[in-house]
């Protein structure tokens, strides 16, 4: 094989792992430990995502509308919208959040939205919402 078509290939294989448009981050902010919420270039969606390094990251939760955090549990509620009318709710509860494993970073379950709507009584404050207030 000659040297040019080796190189090509080369080219080709690497520019395939380069940048994309959506690489980048309008913002990235952390709640507790490796776990942060972000939103990427080109998008409107706000995610909830396990950061296992500074350049790779697992989505806990792709679309949230609402993001609270009770500091004093280390528990984090999630409103994902499904779409327009449509919300899933969760508890993500930070076991050992400065871990790499996602495994032993966090526990996630779905809660309702009973549960969700009487976060009011607890100690979880408003971190991020969707909704724009009047």
């Amino acid at each position: 094989m000659d040297m040019r078509k080796i190189v090509y290939g080369l080219f080709i294989l690497l520019a395939g792992c380069g940048y994309m448009d959506n690489d980048g981050y309008v913002f990235k902010k952390a709640i507790v430990g490796n776990i942060e919420y972000s939103q990427q270039e080109n998008s409107t969606a706000v995610s909830l995502i396990f950061a296992r390094d500074a350049h790779s990251n697992d989505i806990i939760i792709q679309d949230c509308k609402g993001i609270f955090y009770d500091s004093a549990n280390k528990k984090i509620y999630i409103e994902e919208e499904l779409n327009k009318y449509i919300s899933n709710y969760y508890e993500i509860i930070a076991l050992n959040p400065q871990s790499t494993n996602y495994v032993e970073a966090y526990k996630q379950h779905e809660i309702t939205k009973e549960a969700f709507d009487s976060l009011s009584s607890t100690h979880a404050y408003l971190i991020f919402s969707k909704v724009k207030k009047r």
